[in-house]
């Protein structure tokens, strides 16, 4: 019978992880980074404290139907 011989190294899989995480985590910062510096945003929390009473939907509702 043939041995297997795994070449499998832990320590480098664990690197490959993390440095993965790592990608992963940064994009995913910047993404959410990106959403709340935009335009639409702004414009969004400017409709939200006209009308703090109203509820998320109508917020919404009422920032796609302005004209400014």
């Amino acid at each position: 019978m043939a041995e297997n011989k795994s070449t499998f190294d832990p320590k480098k899989a664990a690197q490959e992880r993390k440095q993965k995480m790592k990608e992963i985590t940064d994009r995913l910062e910047k993404g959410v980074s990106e959403i709340f510096q935009s335009e639409k945003y702004q414009k969004f929390l400017d409709t939200m404290a006209k009308f703090p009473h109203y509820s998320i939907n109508n917020n919404i509702l009422i920032m796609l139907q302005k004209l400014s």
